[in-house]
């Protein structure tokens, strides 16, 4: 449980994040760089142009949101560990599942 609970408070601390992707599109003919943001967005691919301002900014949103799904997921493993482990602990008899030691009543 700890470990779960750490991992929600590394994923509560990512402050910027942008789910999508960053690329550098061409060289401008002033030789300045030019950057685009891909994301998928109501059931297609959407493209941005990046001005060189926004650029670094853009590159610390998506490294955010790879790192929450990257938390997303060792945090769901460790749930899914945690309740199988769970499930584990109860006790079948004859091929019947016992979960309570009080007796069934009729």
């Amino acid at each position: 449980m700890r470990k779960e609970q750490k991992l929600l408070g590394e994923m509560a601390s990512i402050e910027t994040m942008f789910r999508g992707s960053l690329s550098k599109r061409r060289q401008g003919k002033s030789g300045g760089e030019y950057f685009a943001v891909q994301c998928w967005h109501n059931g297609r691919n959407e493209c941005r142009y990046v001005p060189p301002a926004r650029r670094e900014a853009y590159e610390r949103a998506v490294a955010g949101y790879a790192r929450f799904m990257e938390l997303a997921e060792r945090y769901a493993d460790a749930v899914i560990a945690r309740t199988e482990r769970e499930i584990a602990k109860i006790k079948v008899v004859d091929g019947r599942t016992l979960r309570f030691s009080k007796t069934r009543q009729k």
